[in-house]
């Protein structure tokens, strides 16, 4: 049984396995006490879950889980020096003077554990560039954070714009300055060789300190980094490597036994914690921004799906519970969800075109494909609620976001109900209205927006264009060669515009 010594008890000290300790605080007068029969050696290790861990979870006092997320006491003992410190930086910056941030900082953090912390800061800039340009990145992909998958609480956005990186893993700073360096070229036509320099250093910052034990690295930090690689691959237009990226976040979510489901429900149940640094929202978002861009690359370049199916069908349990989501974490997990369904439309329309059906199979497939539009009404419902909210505020950078998982789901219907626009006029109706209404948002977008939209793009013009060709061969056509002529003109001008900005758009 164990006997309650701290921070390792008695036979966990005997049996070598000290780092996998699990043990039930006792009360002083109480007696030590066993685990209900669950503290044993087969089931002491713990997988670091949130709220709780597992086995904690299956006994009678889960509130008495503890846990550590690093291998040794040793390390423990340095995390939590380091949370300290960055708290005490934290209330310090409520002064809007940096350098009296800086002192207060030092002032009140507490004494550090005789353990030295490892080094924690990105790796000093290179000569040919300074700390304020690499400033300036930073601040260009926080106005971009909606498309990149960065869920970061509001403390951790300030502290970034005050110029403190300590708040992120260096692995994340350099991945951010990477695609930062890229948007400042384009967006503000810096020179060109200013950019090569500084994605070559901060591209080989960013892998190294992914890869370096020196750094270590937790899930949703790592996670982040290969979704921001992936992105830059795309951007340069290598596919493979990007592609090799959300293998590794694949890999870490499967290895690391990370569940949507078990986020989703620590943010409903309203878990809040002030020493935990990532916040259950950046977790969740972290892993909604793999899946969509695992089926980003699926859907743009017919790649094999990468993520296993367990984690797609966890996604399939979030738009009950959208309402739970702060607007961040929202914003990437409709866009993950709107891909999901998107190639549950595939699907359908795939089996639609086999001509070998049964009866009762096609009673299936309508069955599906009713379940999939009255899921879409549901998921467009709180995506235009929160998109009107956005749009009333000002806020460009949620707007963005939440326009693109709305024509997604906008696309999907158009596909599906163009199925039966020859032989019912409901389907037929709505296929236009779902047509008229990408055109218009389509032509809502401004300069600004341009180089912060997605590839995916290609994919909705590309069936718009289609799906107004088709329109005006039809025998009674909804709308007139003037306006689908105005209509193509708007996707193709806005598709011009946009292919300078960024790789594979071709409408045709």
């Amino acid at each position: 049984g164990c006997d309650g010594a701290q921070p390792i008890c008695t036979n966990c000290s005997i049996s070598g396995k000290g780092q996998h300790c699990l043990y039930k605080k006792i009360s002083e007068s109480g007696p030590p006490a066993r685990l209900d029969g669950i503290y044993t050696r087969n089931v002491c290790k713990c997988d670091a879950k949130r709220p709780q861990c597992s086995t904690c979870l299956r006994s009678p006092h889960p509130n008495d889980c503890r846990y550590d997320l690093e291998q040794n006491e040793q390390e423990r003992l340095i995390l939590q020096a380091r949370i300290r410190e960055l708290e005490a930086k934290l209330r310090a910056k409520e002064s809007p003077d940096l350098s009296e941030i800086v002192s207060n900082a030092e002032m009140a953090s507490p004494p550090r554990t005789a353990v030295p912390p490892p080094p924690l800061n990105p790796i000093p800039f290179t000569v040919g560039y300074t700390d304020a340009d690499l400033r300036s990145l930073r601040e260009l992909i926080l106005t971009h954070r909606g498309q990149l998958g960065l869920c970061l609480t509001q403390r951790r956005i300030d502290a970034l714009r005050l110029g403190d990186t300590s708040t992120l893993h260096p692995a994340v700073i350099h991945a951010v300055q990477l695609l930062g360096s890229f948007v400042n070229t384009v967006e503000l036509n810096r020179d060109i060789d200013f950019r090569k320099l500084v994605q070559s250093t901060q591209l080989s910052h960013a892998l190294r300190s992914l890869s370096d034990m020196t750094y270590r690295i937790d899930s949703t930090s790592a996670i982040e980094t290969h979704c921001l690689l992936a992105t830059y691959y795309l951007v340069i237009r290598d596919v493979f490597k990007a592609r090799e990226q959300i293998l590794c976040a694949a890999h870490r979510a499967i290895s690391h036994n990370i569940h949507i489901f078990n986020l989703a429900q620590t943010i409903t149940q309203g878990f809040t914690s002030s020493t935990i640094t990532i916040s259950p929202e950046e977790d969740i978002g972290a892993l909604s921004e793999a899946l969509f861009m695992d089926q980003h690359q699926n859907i743009l370049f017919k790649t094999t799906i990468l993520f296993p199916d367990y984690l797609y069908n966890e996604l399939r349990t979030l738009p009950p519970v959208y309402k739970d989501f702060e607007l961040d974490a929202f914003c990437i997990i409709c866009r993950a969800v709107s891909l999901l369904y998107f190639r549950d439309a595939d699907a359908l329309i795939a089996k639609s075109r086999d001509g070998k059906l049964s009866q009762g199979q096609v009673d299936l497939w309508n069955s599906a494909f009713h379940d999939l539009v009255g899921k879409t009404d549901q998921h467009l419902s709180e995506v235009r609620r929160r998109l009107t909210l956005t749009e009333h505020a000002g806020d460009d950078l949620h707007t963005r976001a939440l326009k693109l998982a709305e024509m997604l789901s906008l696309c999907y219907l158009l596909r599906l109900h163009s199925l039966f626009t020859l032989t019912n006029e409901d389907s037929h109706n709505a296929a236009v209205d779902a047509l008229e209404r990408l055109v218009l948002t389509t032509s809502s977008f401004k300069d600004e927006d341009y180089f912060r939209l997605d590839p995916i793009m290609n994919v909705i013009w590309n069936e718009c264009t289609t799906a107004i060709r088709n329109e005006l061969a039809a025998p009674t056509p909804f709308i007139t060669g003037e306006t689908a002529g105005e209509w193509i003109g708007i996707i193709n001008h806005h598709a011009d515009l946009l292919s300078r900005k960024i790789p594979f758009i071709e409408v045709h």
